[in-house]
């Protein structure tokens, strides 16, 4: 892993790709830019399962002495029930997966905004004070 990282340092893939969240790595780009920069003992492999909700991809990193590491699986939703969004979904996880794996940087870092940004709440939050003198309840 220490050869692949000096040699993607001299071929980071470009974020061509955009979409209305922004500029990132598409999985041609990226998976271009992963095979010029590993070295001939290392190899991947991607599994894709799915499910009636969602695609999960597995990456597997293996090395020609035999040993190996699998990562967990990655699953992303589906929210429509046809295979282009299926489809779609798989590309993302595909692209999200290998990227961890092999620390690969194929989105706009923005720091974790997106991620915690919530939707307003809906129930009110009440104060409760006490009063000092009395002991009783003040509700806000």
């Amino acid at each position: 892993m220490a050869q692949f990282r000096k040699n993607l340092l001299k071929a980071q893939p470009s974020k061509d790709g955009k979409s209305h969240y922004g500029n990132y790595v598409t999985l041609e780009d990226l998976t271009a830019a992963v095979d010029g920069a590993l070295p001939e003992s290392l190899g991947y492999t991607q599994e894709a399962t799915s499910d009636p909700n969602g695609v999960s991809i597995t990456t597997m990193l293996f090395d020609a002495s035999g040993e190996y590491i699998i990562y967990n699986p990655l699953s992303m939703p589906v929210q429509r029930k046809d295979a282009q969004a299926f489809g779609s979904a798989e590309t993302y996880a595909r692209r999200y997966s290998l990227s961890a794996a092999f620390g690969v940087s194929a989105s706009k870092d923005d720091d974790g905004q997106q991620a915690t940004k919530a939707a307003p709440s809906k129930i009110k939050h009440r104060m409760v004070l006490k009063d000092q003198q009395t002991g009783s309840q003040l509700i806000r």
